[in-house]
């Protein structure tokens, strides 16, 4: 019989502790000592409730593990087959007849130990923390992260179509959600973490609490960024960014699949605008909800540098320090009227023509670049 460590109280988690019957007088002594506290550092037979099986460990089966040598336990009764007397009925205010009774073996023979000084009750062993609500979120995240930088937004997106754009769900849709998400947690655990977010017990769970926790605060920095690129789109500053403004001007080059050739630009569009709200060529796009998509994209980027990168190649914003530097804006060999040449960063590049000689050279004078005589790309240096 398997046996496994569980929060829940049941039945089956009740464990009862007895006297060995290993002597002359252990089954009397067994019998007698019933309702007694258990003794430290005495042993002691502990026996499944549910099943009036004995715990069982057998020293010769045991496993190197990251907190030293363990055992196997199970619930197996390991006895000889000697007998040893028991008393029947004395508690009862009768006499009865004496019953016999297995000795137990070494392998169904426990302690509990206590220490023989404070310092040796210091507890050294580095064991992971109790799980809790908060742990559990993290657990979630750190599954949903595998699927790639996008799939906390995925699953923002699958709840409120499950949701059918309610703002609470039912408790077990978003158990079937997460599972979904290759997230498989124990019946418990989900237990314990569904009855965190359903507080009120009504059955049903807030999709945007469970979102905010599952996404965690984001940084003035990140959030800096993200604000950074809806401007790029929103030149009128009016708040009039439509999804097909976001299409024409989002970049696929930097994308790890349009990279491997996985995916082409086109494809890769496609796959970016299935995750926003507003389908419609048309239809705008707030500062909140472009601030929403990116608290979920942040959720799956653990590195700041690499969040910033990402937006920046992504919308042709300019800057960065380090791993964060913008390497996707369009450099060109300036000519001046002296000879000399430099290389230089066109910094709003967004939507330009780089065969319009024209347009190329009014943005550089535009950012500072003074006496150009000619411009060449990579390709023609």
């Amino acid at each position: 019989q398997a046996v496994f460590v569980t929060r829940g109280r049941t039945a089956a988690a009740v464990w009862k502790c007895f006297k060995p019957a290993g002597d002359k007088r252990g089954g009397v002594l067994r019998f007698l000592s019933r309702e007694e506290p258990v003794q430290a550092n005495a042993e002691v037979v502990i026996v499944h409730r549910q099943t009036n099986v004995n715990l069982s460990s057998d020293a010769k089966v045991s496993d190197g593990t990251d907190f030293g040598t363990e055992w196997e336990a199970c619930c197996y009764n390991a006895t000889g087959i000697g007998k040893r007397e028991c008393l029947g009925g004395e508690f009862n205010g009768y006499t009865t007849a004496d019953t016999i009774a297995l000795c137990e073996l070494e392998q169904n023979k426990f302690v509990f130990v206590t220490a023989q000084s404070p310092e040796d009750a210091v507890e050294f062993r580095s064991l992971p923390p109790p799980l809790t609500p908060e742990g559990l979120v993290q657990r979630v995240l750190d599954v949903i992260k595998r699927r790639g930088s996008q799939s906390v937004r995925s699953l923002n997106r699958s709840f409120k179509i499950m949701s059918r754009g309610h703002s609470r769900m039912h408790r077990e849709d978003l158990k079937d959600g997460l599972q979904r998400y290759d997230v498989h947690v124990s019946s418990e655990d989900f237990a314990i973490l569904l009855n965190y977010f359903d507080a009120d017990g009504d059955g049903t769970v807030s999709v945007s609490e469970f979102m905010l926790a599952l996404r965690g605060e984001i940084n003035e920095r990140r959030l800096d960024l993200i604000h950074q690129a809806y401007g790029v789109l929103d030149k009128s500053g009016d708040g009039m960014v439509t999804a097909k403004d976001v299409e024409a001007a989002y970049d696929t080059s930097s994308h790890p699949k349009v990279m491997s050739g996985e995916w082409t630009h086109a494809e890769c569009v496609k796959e970016f605008m299935k995750l926003w709200d507003t389908q419609e060529a048309d239809g705008i796009i707030t500062l909140s909800e472009w601030e929403e998509y990116y608290r979920d994209i942040s959720a799956g980027i653990d590195n700041d540098d690499e969040f910033e990168l990402l937006i920046r190649n992504a919308w042709h914003i300019s800057g960065g320090k380090g791993a964060a530097e913008n390497s996707a804006n369009t450099r060109v060999l300036v000519v001046h009227s002296d000879g000399s040449q430099e290389v230089v960063e066109i910094k709003d590049d967004l939507g330009l023509d780089l065969q319009d000689f024209a347009m190329m050279k009014e943005r550089l004078v535009r950012q500072g670049v003074a006496d150009i005589a000619d411009i060449k790309l990579s390709g023609e240096v």
